[in-house]
């Protein structure tokens, strides 16, 4: 049912305008979303200074707030998919935000190039689940319009090599983060960022969390109200690594 009144809007205002009012609609109204407390949460977290990476900024849903809230930040904004740069940009003119700059690139462990993909679910372009293109893979979630992206790591990023600080990361890749925060290794070395990660419950979740672990970092997940400990028993896809020793509200 999601699906088929999604397609009949989208053929009603065309995809691009759908995308963009969809867009509009959900910043008015986070905290009513999944997940909009959480990331509210996230944002009280950042210091009003320095860079913050949105990796994955898709349409703008996570830009936008953390740009409006924190004036005092610049919002590093990376995203490969041409339809969900277009509507982000439009959505960063609609909102007037002067405090963010767009990377229309994917970001990994290599720089050169990237097979991605745009999956088609029930007769449904879904932009908000492209994803790394799996030439071997048959599940259905292969079937869709395949793009090529530039792709560099964030340590060979000149923006990113010359921040005075980077202060909070926030990365949403559909099961590519490991590969992403690899590539950055210099950057958290160096920065330290408080990093607000979605993680799929399989071996790139185990990866990333040794990898920052290793780092020193601790992990942690909201429970409504406040961060906690994390456990293995714990069933969440979002994360907060926050680095060993700085004190978040109780």
């Amino acid at each position: 049912m999601k699906y088929k009144v999604i397609y009949v809007l989208r053929r009603l205002f065309g995809l691009k305008t759908y995308l963009f009012l969809f867009a509009i609609l959900t910043i008015k109204r986070l905290k009513r979303y999944p997940f909009g407390d959480e990331f509210m949460h996230f944002i009280s977290l950042i210091p009003n200074e320095g860079v913050v990476l949105d990796i994955g900024a898709n349409i703008g849903l996570n830009t936008t707030p953390i740009a409006q809230l924190r004036p005092g930040v610049t919002v590093f904004c990376f995203e490969p998919i041409p339809l969900n740069i277009s509507t982000l940009e439009r959505v960063i003119r609609y909102f007037k935000l002067t405090n963010t700059k767009v990377f229309k690139i994917a970001l990994g462990d290599t720089n050169g190039e990237i097979k991605m993909i745009v999956p088609i679910v029930s007769n449904v372009l879904m932009t908000g689940l492209s994803h790394n293109y799996q030439e071997e893979s048959t599940t259905e979630e292969t079937e869709g319009e395949i793009i090529t992206a530039i792709v560099k790591r964030l340590d060979d990023i000149p923006e990113i090599k010359n921040a005075e600080k980077v202060t909070a990361i926030k990365i949403d890749v559909e099961n590519f983060e490991y590969y992403v925060l690899k590539g950055g290794q210099a950057l958290i070395n160096k920065h330290m960022p408080i990093i607000y990660s979605e993680l799929w419950n399989n071996e790139v979740r185990t990866m990333t969390m040794d990898y920052l672990t290793s780092k020193g970092y601790v992990v942690k997940i909201f429970d409504g109200v406040k961060l906690i400990d994390f456990t293995d028993e714990d069933s969440f896809v979002n994360f907060f690594f926050i680095p060993s020793g700085v004190k978040i509200p109780a």
